[in-house]
Parts: C-alpha cells; structure tokens; sequence
C-alpha cells in the first residue's frame, strides 16, 4: 500500500463519525471496497480505523439505504419477500452508486404476475404511505402542462372517454382537442399535450418499459415520506407458458447503467464495477438513415428506442459506449464475478429457512450472456413463484384469508395501463389459463 492511501486512511480516522459517514454515503460501492483493503492491510490493532469501519457498515446497509429514502426498511423488504417482489432501475442503482436518480425518479417494483401477490403487496404499501391511483388519477397526474404525454390502451382511453376525463382535462388546462391521427385499430395510443391541443396519437410510440419489457402491466402510485411525494409504479409482465424469467427486469433495459436490483435477501448490479465510473454500455443500437427515434454519435446516426434515456442518464453523469463495427465478442457474466457488485443481507428478516436458501440461491446464480448490443439472462427467474415448484413455498406464499374474487376486484381498480397481448395463440392461452386459474392471471382486466 502506498503512502499516499496510509495518509488518506489515516485522515479519514482523524475526522467525526458522522463526518466519515457523510463522506461514505457520497461513494459508490467500488470505492467503499477499495476504502475497506486499505484499513483491512493496515492490520490495525490499536482501532484507530474502528469508525472507517462502522461507517463503511453503514453505508453498505441495505437497511438504512431503504429506511432513509423510503420508510421502514424491514417492513418493505418483509413485505417483497412475501409477495416475491424486487426493487430494479434507477433507484436500485443509486444504492450502489450514488448521484444515480432524479428528482423524480419512481421506485419500481417488478413481481409475479399474480393476484394474490400484487393485492398483498399493494396493501403492505398502503400501510407504508403509498396511495394508489385510479387510470383517472394516474392520467389527471402525468398530464399537467405543454410537452407531457402519456401511453395509455385502447380500453382505458375507452374509460376516460366514457367518463369524460379527456374532455374535462382539455377544459381545466383550456386546451381544444387535436385530430385523431394513425391508425385507430392499434391497442394503444399516446395522449399529449402540444401547444394549445390535447392530441391523441394512435401510433406505436416508444414508452420505456413497453418498449424494453414487453407486454406489462403498470399500477401508478405515490409515496408520501419526509414531506416529499415520489413516484411509484407496480409492474408486472405477463409470461408464455414455457418462460422461467417471468420479467426481463433488469436484464432488458436500455443501458448496463440500471441493471441492478434490490431483492428481500441481497442486491446486485450486473455492471457494477462499470458503473462506478458513472459509464455505461448502450443497448439495442443500430445503424439508421431514419430521423426518428435516432442519436447521433462519432458521426454515425444511430436508431434505438433508449434515447429519451441514455439523455436522463447523460444528464445525471453517465457516459455511454456504443457498439463498434464488426463482429461482437461474447462473453458468460454472473453476478458475482468481478465486473458486479453483489450484496447478501439474510438476516435482516425473519423467513422460513427453505424460502431463504432459495431466494438466496436465485439471486446469486444469475447469469448471463453479454453481447456487443444486449444481455441475454440464463438463469435465474428472479420470480421463486414461477421458478420452482416447491409445495413448501408455494404454501407459504399463498397463505391468506383473501379469496381470488377479492383480490380481482382490488385491482380493476388500480390497473392503469395495458398493453395488448399479440398474436393469436397467445391470447388463446391466457383465456385457457384464466378459465383454469384465476389466480394466475390478468387476463380479465384486458375485457
């Protein structure tokens, strides 16, 4: 070790704990590894580095991480692990490598596709702040002024046309409809406001998680905590029969920037050591002679549906490497070699011993291709729901008072966007799976 990082260590000890401790909580992971090595070689008998550290505990804890930006850590990391929910995008990123969010920025929470879960966590939330919203609230809310929009299903507009939502918005921001324009058949459209118009757009536009998750199902919510209302989204995505990865979450997105995740037992990012140098990999890019959609960069216009967020993310630091010509080298990843950062916490909640090896077992063996343009997951399912078949587990998820008829009408409420489901056979399984089981599927709300 060189003199230079014994001096820096030895300063830090110098300082208040809670001096080290606002300093630890600027860093990112990489950085409270290589703080760590330094005072771990120092051999350090007489505890002169004893509040390094405490303060690099405290910054690695998961716990506090959740209690200061959201409110009672424990009871929502209870709550994931009975509902087999997990934390994926910007705000499991800011964990492991702060300066990652906005002001704005939604937790998101990706789990099964599930009545029973999506109702039990819904109302573990409820208890910690969250106030959910109805497909009116959610477009009342994201529509307040020139240049927003919003995505929004055929059946839904068909809602808050019915009822008059569109026209009365049109009235209160004093705007006049727009034309209907593309084609009305598709099964989703983009409500936006521009300049003195509400306009409906039938065309397939680019919506983030639609565009890079697949068919989803999205519920809008908002926490109230520390006087300051975020975001919330419950998302869920609809599987094939065959599918073990019951969402893409983190794999799909659009950058290795936000492939992370905060589950009940551990966290994880696929990038980390990448994204501690505040760079990232862009995914899904192209060569295009098309002025849609496109990014131009060392003179090459480049087409992918992640420019509205590589821009999000170059503005909070980020800096992005694009694909090279030619051929693509690949390469196997987990997420606990080198190039990720991976986290275990398994005693923080109380669990049955059996759901914790295998949640444990399922976040730890994730594995992955890496290519020049995407990821491609292996294994694991993040989901213990889908993934394994256990009658244990399955027993103890489903352990309730509530019937499926309850849980149905909880969420007609709530469900604020759905994108249609293509192809023929596709939906031809869900209604045989909604015949056959009601509780694992949402195909009712789609009528």
């Amino acid at each position: 070790m060189s003199q230079s990082k014994n001096s820096n260590t030895d300063y830090l000890a110098t300082l208040p704990y809670e001096l080290i401790s606002e300093l630890l909580s600027k860093m990112d992971i990489t950085a409270i590894d290589k703080v760590d090595g330094q005072v771990s070689s120092s051999k350090d008998v007489t505890g002169r580095y004893s509040k390094i550290t405490a303060a690099s505990e405290e910054r690695r804890s998961i716990l506090k991480y959740l209690n200061d930006n959201f409110g009672n850590g424990k009871k929502l990391l209870a709550a994931m692990a009975k509902s087999d929910a997990y934390i994926s995008g910007s705000r499991s990123t800011e964990f492991f490598c702060p300066g990652s969010i906005g002001n704005l920025s939604d937790w998101d929470f990706f789990l099964p596709h599930d009545m029973l879960a999506m109702h039990r966590f819904m109302t573990d939330l409820t208890e910690m702040g969250v106030t959910w919203l109805s497909p009116t609230d959610s477009f009342n809310r994201r529509l307040m002024k020139d240049g927003d929009s919003v995505v929004v299903s055929s059946q839904t507009l068909k809602l808050l046309t019915d009822n008059g939502v569109i026209e009365t918005k049109a009235r209160e921001l004093g705007l006049s409809y727009g034309e209907l324009s593309g084609n009305t058949a598709v099964d989703r459209c983009t409500i936006s406001v521009s300049g003195n118009s509400l306009n409906i757009d039938f065309q397939e536009a680019e919506d983030g998680y639609e565009e890079l998750l697949g068919d989803i199902c999205i519920i809008h919510g908002e926490l109230l905590y520390q006087k300051v209302t975020t975001p919330v989204q419950l998302i869920t995505q609809r599987r094939s029969v065959n599918d073990t990865c019951r969402v893409t979450a983190p794999y799909g997105f659009h950058s290795s920037a936000v492939q992370s995740f905060i589950g009940p037992l551990s966290a994880g990012h696929m990038y980390g050591t990448l994204t501690s140098e505040k760079k990232a990999y862009a995914w899904n890019v192209r060569k295009s002679a098309s002025t849609e959609q496109n990014i131009t960069r060392n003179g090459d216009t480049l087409d992918t549906t992640g420019v509205r967020q590589w821009n999000k993310y170059e503005g909070r630091g980020f800096e992005f490497m694009y694909p090279p010509e030619g051929k693509m080298d690949v390469t196997l990843r987990n997420i606990q070699d080198p190039m990720s950062h991976y986290i275990e916490y398994p005693e923080v909640i109380e669990l049955p011993a059996d759901v914790r090896r295998l949640y444990l077992h399922c976040s730890g063996t994730i594995t992955w291709y890496q290519t020049g343009t995407h990821t491609i997951p292996l294994a694991h399912s993040m989901s213990l729901l889908y993934g394994y078949n256990e009658l244990k587990l399955h027993d103890w998820f489903n352990e309730t008072d509530l019937d499926w008829e309850t849980c149905f009408n909880y969420l007609r409420q709530y469900v604020s966007r759905v994108t249609s489901l293509r192809g023929a056979s596709v939906k031809a399984w869900y209604r045989t799976e909604a015949q056959r089981d009601i509780g694992r599927t949402m195909f009712e709300l789609l009528r």
